[in-house]
């Protein structure tokens, strides 16, 4: 495949978008301050928990083509993880963003995101992509990149520049897709799937959204539409993680109707 057919817009304005109330997020800001500037790269906050954010407004007025979000990752389990994720919801939105509906992210930028955050990853931690989840709702393509996932972790300034480090290598990357073969969206697995991880490391395939097995129940024809359409540049591959999906056979058919390839992880 020619690698400029699933080139994805060009990207010259980002925002990189964190909490004040968030000590991961500051931390990170922090950090990536040190490190970079750029006219065409803003470093912006917000009052607002970051899911509730009104990232709309400023985007309308900033026009980037890109939203970092840097923050906290939290969890009942105390891991060390270095992560990043797509934004949006397959049910109810509880936590930010709006009711059935996901934001646009761009499936190359994910990749150089978690290759980077793999690469500058602490001793001790793990670096992680998770599904698409929460909010804030953004109208331009988006993702976050996160710390966690107790107040020891957003408070441990190697882990908050390693994730800033990726961030700048995210910028850095944004033109280059060099040995990245198409995208693909992804179904099946928990929080983070170790499949997908693997398919990002390590083949020339970008995931974008992932809907993981606690929301296969809750994906429509029309939601699965939305993945696609809402992966930048546009997928040509479903990729499930076999074993960890619920409601295998209806999910295969409405992945067979896409007409895309569709290719079981197992």
């Amino acid at each position: 495949m020619n690698i400029q057919s699933v080139m994805p817009g060009k990207i010259n304005k980002i925002i990189i978008f964190y909490s004040e109330k968030d000590i991961a997020g500051k931390n990170i800001a922090m950090a990536f301050e040190k490190i970079f500037s750029n006219p065409e790269v803003k470093l912006l906050s917000t009052a607002d928990d970051i899911v509730y954010s009104n990232i709309e407004n400023i985007s309308r007025k900033e026009r980037p083509d890109f939203v970092i979000f840097a923050s906290r990752h939290a969890s009942y389990k105390h891991e060390k993880l270095l992560t990043c994720h797509p934004i949006g919801n397959f049910s109810r939105a509880e936590l930010g963003g709006n009711d059935y509906s996901l934001c646009q992210t761009n499936a190359f930028m994910l990749k150089k995101a978690i290759i980077s955050l793999n690469k500058n990853c602490p001793y001790n931690y793990e670096a992680r992509i998770e599904e698409t989840h929460h909010g804030p709702y953004c109208d331009v393509p988006c993702m976050f990149m996160e710390v966690g996932t107790t107040e020891e972790e957003w408070n441990d300034r190697v882990a908050c520049e390693a994730v800033a480090k990726s961030v700048v290598d995210v910028i850095n990357c944004k033109d280059n897709y060099n040995n990245i073969k198409e995208s693909a969206i992804g179904i099946g697995g928990l929080h983070s799937s170790s499949k997908f991880l693997e398919i990002m490391l390590e083949t020339g395939y970008a995931i974008g959204h992932i809907c993981p097995k606690y929301m296969n129940k809750l994906l429509s024809e029309k939601m699965m539409q939305e993945m696609i359409e809402k992966t930048i540049p546009q997928p040509k591959t479903i990729f499930f993680d076999w074993k960890s999906t619920e409601n295998k056979q209806e999910l295969l058919r409405i992945a067979e109707k896409t007409g895309l390839v569709v290719k079981k992880l197992r």
